[in-house]
């Protein structure tokens, strides 16, 4: 186990979109790519989490289960002994704010944000002090990250009123689930449909 790293997660099978999001295009770029690109000017190691396929040219952690970004998470956590993770769906966060929230994560051994109140646990620091407990919470079925914040650990919770200090939260959280999104997102960089 290493010290801080980043996890970028990139195991879903985008089956509402209908292709693998780490490989779908906004403007030039893949969501991967452009996930990569905020991530490196951190400086720290990088690791795609990417269930239980590898995606050539990128250094991948598989997970033995396999199944959403809680599985994600215990994979990564086996690797580093914290790490910011975040989905490479989510093309509109920034360097800039990643790095907040690593500074921020120092403190906890969990730090999520909260965007119109609602709990984003696929966008935070966590430390390894969580990995007994998502085992325990992987071995009987329990897949629901956000249920981190009910165990005994220093959670912090990063508001949108803070969030807002990096640009519209909204925009900084859209997640790109659907074609409809997609078309959001594009509309948002200024490409084309």
């Amino acid at each position: 186990m290493t010290g801080t790293g980043i996890g970028i997660l990139a195991g879903g099978e985008g089956s509402r979109i209908g292709q693998d999001k780490a490989v779908l295009k906004l403007g030039k770029e893949t969501l991967l790519e452009m996930a990569l690109n905020k991530a490196r000017p951190l400086g720290l190691p990088v690791r795609v989490l990417s269930g239980k396929r590898l995606i050539e040219g990128v250094n991948c952690i598989q997970d033995s289960y396999g199944k959403g970004p809680m599985a994600g998470l215990y994979a990564a956590l086996g690797f580093f002994e914290k790490v910011l993770m975040f989905p490479v769906d989510m093309p509109f966060l920034t360097t800039e704010f990643l790095r907040f929230l690593l500074v921020k994560g120092k403190k906890h051994d969990v730090l999520i944000c909260r965007v119109d109140g609602h709990i984003q646990p696929q966008i935070g620091v966590y430390s390894h002090r969580c990995l007994p407990l998502i085992e325990a919470r992987l071995e009987r079925g329990d897949w629901m990250l956000k249920a981190l914040i009910e165990e005994p650990l220093n959670v912090g919770v990063v508001e949108e009123e803070e969030i807002a200090l990096w640009g519209d939260p909204k925009v900084l959280f859209l997640n790109i689930n659907t074609h409809a999104d997609l078309h959001r997102a594009q509309q948002l960089i200024g490409g084309e449909k």
